[in-house]
C-alpha cells in the first residue's frame, strides 16, 4: 500500500473507471437531435441533446451570467431516452403504481449537466 493511501481506493478507482467506461460506450449510442430551450423571456435557444448544457446557454447570453451560475432549474416538454432514463424519482415511482400520471416537474440540474431534451430553462 501506498504511503497515505488506503487500500480500497485503487478498487473504487477500478470501479469509477469501468462504469465511466460504459457511460461513455452508451454515450456514443446517442442521437444528438436538435433541441429547444425556452428562456423565462420568451427566447427560444438551439441545442445539442446530450451535448449542450446550462453553462453553454448562460456563456452565450453572457460571460458574467455563465460564471455566476451554479445550478439551473429545468421543465422537460420532451425529455429524450439517455444516460439517465432509467432513473426514476420516488414520488413518480409511487404516482405511476398507483396509475396515476407524472406531472412535468422542474429538476435543478447541474450546469455542467447535458440537456437531455426540449425544455424551459430558468439560470
Amino acid at each position: 500500500m501506498a504511503e497515505g493511501k488506503a487500500e480500497f481506493l485503487g478498487k473504487r478507482e477500478s470501479y469509477f473507471n469501468e462504469l465511466y467506461a460504459k457511460q461513455q460506450d452508451k454515450l456514443k449510442e446517442l442521437t444528438f437531435r436538435e433541441i429547444e430551450i425556452k428562456l423565462p423571456d420568451g427566447t427560444i435557444k438551439k441545442g445539442e441533446c446530450f451535448k449542450t448544457t446550462p453553462y453553454d446557454i448562460a456563456f452565450g447570453i453572457s460571460k458574467g451570467l455563465a460564471k455566476d451560475i451554479v445550478g439551473a432549474k429545468v421543465i422537460y416538454s420532451k425529455k429524450d431516452n439517455g444516460l439517465f432514463s432509467n432513473i426514476i424519482q420516488a414520488d413518480e415511482h409511487d404516482e405511476m403504481e398507483n396509475g396515476g400520471e407524472v406531472a412535468a416537474e422542474a429538476e435543478i440540474i447541474d450546469v455542467t449537466r447535458p440537456f437531455e431534451g426540449d425544455c424551459t430553462l430558468e439560470l
